[in-house]
């Protein structure tokens, strides 16, 4: 992934990733216990409106192994989906939040159903990232969604970090990004 870079940037993303690695603190912070701590101690205001959107990317699998290639860095970065997605997959219904019925019926229009518990974008439980309005749901990653999706051929070229094989592409980063900001606007 560093070959698109300088030495220089090199440096820096490697020194930020070791950074990460070397002080993990602040993830006791987004464990479901401690988001439940928080959720209780901020009520939400009645004049905001609360809105997700929510990710599932496809389960690992044999057959997206085959379909990821003979080249070593996209295995090895579509292993890495696969470790993240079962350090993220490790959740119980009891940690997830309780849906009403529009963020059920959201879901199951995203998606054709309720994503189960071990279901995630990579990174985060997918049913975790619900809170108010479901304003969108898309299957991606995590670094989809912000732009990092296959797609050499566009101008800057982007670059998919997580090889996860849901296919996500400029149509459903577009899509996504304008249910965002109608929800905005129409506040």
């Amino acid at each position: 992934m560093l070959k698109d870079f300088d030495p220089e940037r090199q440096r820096q993303i490697e020194a930020y990733f070791q950074g990460a690695f070397d002080d993990q603190t602040l993830l006791l912070q987004l464990t479901p216990e401690a988001m439940q701590l928080f959720e209780a101690l901020t009520p939400r205001h009645p004049n905001v409106r609360y809105g997700s959107v929510v990710v599932r990317a496809p389960a690992p699998s044999f057959a997206q192994v085959v379909r990821t290639g003979l080249r070593p860095i996209q295995q090895a970065q579509y292993a890495l989906y696969r470790s993240l997605h079962v350090l993220s997959a490790g959740f119980r219904d009891t940690h997830l939040p309780v849906l009403d019925p529009e963020q059920r019926d959201a879901l199951v229009t995203a998606f054709g159903e309720i994503p189960g518990p071990h279901d995630s974008d990579g990174m985060v439980p997918t049913r975790s990232q619900v809170w108010g309005d479901v304003l969108h749901g898309v299957v991606g990653d995590h670094l989809d969604v912000i732009g990092h999706f296959h797609a050499p051929e566009l101008s800057p070229k982007h670059v998919d970090w997580l090889r996860t094989g849901s296919g996500f592409d400029r149509e459903r980063f577009e899509t996504l990004w304008d249910h965002v900001a109608h929800y905005v606007v129409d506040a």
